[in-house]
């Protein structure tokens, strides 16, 4: 979820645990559609390779404070999103 709109969809969860550090780790991957994130008038996704302008666009959303967290759409019982969504003072 992108400000509140769905832009694509997980497609894995590894979850690794570090016995020497006692640290659980979850990484999560998802794919992005393109088309669920319109670019302004006159801009449209290469639709053939869209990953270049997707990538450019996370890297300047994420350098904006832009960050992924683990959510849910209706609070306690309704199911886990992942949301991009800005964090302060990054």
């Amino acid at each position: 979820m992108l400000e509140g709109a769905r832009i694509g969809v997980v497609t894995g969860v590894h979850i690794r645990y570090d016995p020497r550090s006692h640290l659980l780790g979850t990484r999560i991957t998802v794919a992005l559609e393109p088309t669920a994130i319109p670019l302004v008038p006159g801009r449209t996704w290469n639709m053939a390779d869209p990953r270049p302008r997707m990538n450019d666009m996370l890297a300047h959303l994420i350098a904006q404070g832009v960050r992924a967290q683990m959510a849910r759409n209706v609070p306690i019982v309704g199911p886990k999103v992942i949301m991009l969504d800005a964090v302060a003072d990054v």
